[in-house]
């Protein structure tokens, strides 16, 4: 079986099994692909790098058992990451479709020795993560030199700079000069706005991360519920990621926690096959 423990390929390479699942949207062309390598045991960190660098990622999520726990590590091609929302997610299907079937929950060991916590129901994967703060900053002529349209208001995080509007159209419609954006001295730039269509509308640009614009961000939600439960009262929210793929994402606050909610389906099934 595929996902099975790791088998032998020959004397001399191991078949190690991969999906490819994309998250946060109902169809395999929208939402945001990830890798997600399921060895047997850990793999040398070298591997992992040269993996993601042969598959042109920026970031793949690697789930090894250790006893009745599933670790999970998002390995870069020259590091790797605390872990990404989608990375998170996709990471998140695997463990609980495909290698502990029929568990509904459980928590996924992070490097630190953290969990996260994660769970099934029906066709949505959740994720808890920790909220992340924000305050109020004086951005709006960067912002508005890098982005082309004056924002309402302006915020700084420990993720990157905010930029609110009062229109998802305006931010649907927004053609920023990335060569500025990646000259601002945040990594990301997140937009948002209250949506026709959702709650609020998000478009995350990150070109210093290698991501233009980000297809769909889960961590921005991690800002953008609060900020937006601060503004409204409200608590459960629907989100709409307006880049050219798109994303919808399912938001609750529940005092410091964010749980992030959305589909993920598999995409592609296979297995890798890797010198020992």
């Amino acid at each position: 079986m595929l996902l099975a423990s790791l088998e032998r390929a020959g004397d001399a390479n191991v078949l190690v099994p991969i999906q490819q699942i994309v998250t946060f949207a109902s169809d395999p062309f929208h939402g945001n692909p990830a890798f997600v390598v399921t060895p047997a045991r850990p793999l040398p960190p070298a591997t992992l790098h040269q993996i993601c660098h042969h598959l042109h990622e920026v970031m793949i999520a690697v789930l090894v058992p250790e006893g009745d726990t599933l670790t999970v590590r998002f390995a870069t091609p020259t590091g790797f990451h605390s872990g990404a929302g989608h990375a998170t997610h996709a990471a998140a299907s695997v463990a609980l479709r495909s290698l502990r079937p029929g568990v509904s929950s459980l928590d996924l060991r992070l490097d630190s020795g953290a969990h996260r916590s994660v769970r099934v129901d029906g066709d949505l994967i959740s994720v808890d993560w920790p909220v992340m703060p924000y305050g109020s900053a004086d951005l709006i002529e960067a912002l508005q030199d890098a982005l082309g349209v004056r924002p309402a208001a302006t915020y700084d995080s420990s993720f990157g700079f905010i930029a609110v509007f009062d229109d998802d159209q305006i931010v649907a419609r927004l053609d920023p000069d990335i060569g500025k954006i990646a000259a601002l001295s945040a990594d990301t730039v997140m937009v948002t706005a209250p949506s026709q269509s959702a709650d609020f509308a998000i478009r995350v640009f990150a070109p210093k991360l290698g991501l233009p614009e980000d297809p769909v961000c889960g961590t921005a939600h991690r800002i953008l519920v609060p900020f937006w439960a601060t503004r409204t009262g409200r608590r459960t929210f629907r989100s709409n990621q307006l880049s050219p793929r798109g994303g919808e994402l399912l938001c609750q606050l529940h005092d410091d926690v964010v749980t992030i909610s959305g589909r993920a389906i598999p995409f592609l099934t296979g297995s890798i096959d890797l010198p020992v």
